[in-house]
């Protein structure tokens, strides 16, 4: 495939987007249930409202007590030899303990995100194994040199750092919500992959940096002050990814730098939940069909079950809290 360019990748967003925009509206939607905030009545209509918790109860049991969290790793041998298989054998508990540990430097625990994500939206997808940036640049970074320092007690701290961000584990699996990765719905394995990520411009600046320095060609250094610029300023960036090529574009699309996919394969795996079918005589290709959660089918009895509650509880306050008056002549005889 030839290099993408940011015109391409630019194109490719657009298209997808376009096909996966009837899904997001309707994942948008089902939050408001689960965040309890979909609205009861009609627009400008003054009547209380209530939110049952059922929505997010329901997912909750879903994710905690119908799919308990258990993941299995299963590596096939080179061969069906007995050697081949105690080997496959002997790496499956390492890549368990990976994945766990992946998982834990995530904010958001990356198997029990997924489940939920499916659950919810009836679509998920995970992310990795990929190398984060960071973690790769201090694992890299070179020894700490005792005339950089003071004293030899700062010396010493630095070295444990460094000792530390080597035995770092650099690999990370993610489940990103969605609505950040185009991926297209009809392949089960990616050809190409694009998410939309938030990163710190000084993040963005150091590693657009070490691209430049170990040696990458045409690599477009973002411009950063670290004494003057606000380090923890929001840059929206794309990240792009097909078989071959790994591409990272910044702010306004430009395009920072172009590397070889050293991996070989797109480092991103989706599903549906089974629970959605494409309807008869529909041809567009529209993944709101198939992308049916647990909440789906029932937000129409969700918001029947909110009106009655809450049409219950003001008939109770009303009649708790009547208001007692006397409709005649006030003025002594």
């Amino acid at each position: 495939m030839p290099k993408p360019t940011a015109e391409y990748i630019t194109a490719l967003k657009e298209r997808l987007s376009t096909v996966w925009g009837p899904a997001w509206a309707k994942w948008a939607e089902i939050d408001t249930y689960i965040n309890g905030t979909f609205k009861l009545w009609p627009a400008n209509d003054e009547r209380p409202e209530y939110h049952p918790p059922t929505a997010a109860s329901k997912l909750e049991q879903a994710v905690s007590v119908k799919l308990p969290q258990k993941p299995t790793v299963h590596r096939y041998g080179k061969d069906k030899s007995a050697t081949e298989q105690r080997r496959a054998d002997a790496v499956e508990p390492w890549l368990v303990n990976l994945l766990a540990v992946a998982s834990l430097e995530e904010t958001q625990p990356t198997v029990p995100q997924a489940k939920r994500h499916l659950m919810a939206y009836g679509y998920a997808v995970v992310e990795g194994p990929i190398l984060d940036a960071l973690a790769m640049a201090r694992r890299q970074a070179p020894e700490p040199d005792a005339s950089d320092y003071e004293d030899a007690r700062q010396h010493e701290f630095a070295m444990r750092r460094w000792k530390a961000a080597k035995a770092d584990n650099p690999i990370r699996i993610r489940a990103p919500h969605p609505q950040e990765v185009l991926l297209h719905p009809d392949d089960k394995q990616p050809r190409e992959a694009l998410k939309a990520v938030e990163r710190f411009k000084g993040d963005l600046w150091e590693l657009t940096k070490r691209k430049r320095d170990e040696g990458l060609k045409n690599v477009r250094v973002v411009e950063f002050d670290p004494k003057a610029d606000d380090y923890y300023a929001i840059v929206e960036t794309k990240e792009y990814w097909n078989e071959e090529w790994h591409v990272l574009l910044g702010a306004g699309d430009e395009l920072l730098y172009v590397e070889p996919n050293f991996w070989g394969f797109v480092p991103y795996a989706h599903a549906f939940s089974g629970w959605g079918m494409k309807p008869t005589n529909e041809r567009r290709l529209n993944p709101v069909h198939m992308a049916v959660g647990l909440l789906s089918p029932i937000l129409e009895a969700l918001k029947l079950e909110a009106q009655q509650k809450t049409s219950e509880h003001n008939a109770l306050v009303d009649a708790a809290w009547y208001q007692y008056g006397y409709g005649g002549d006030m003025k002594p005889e």
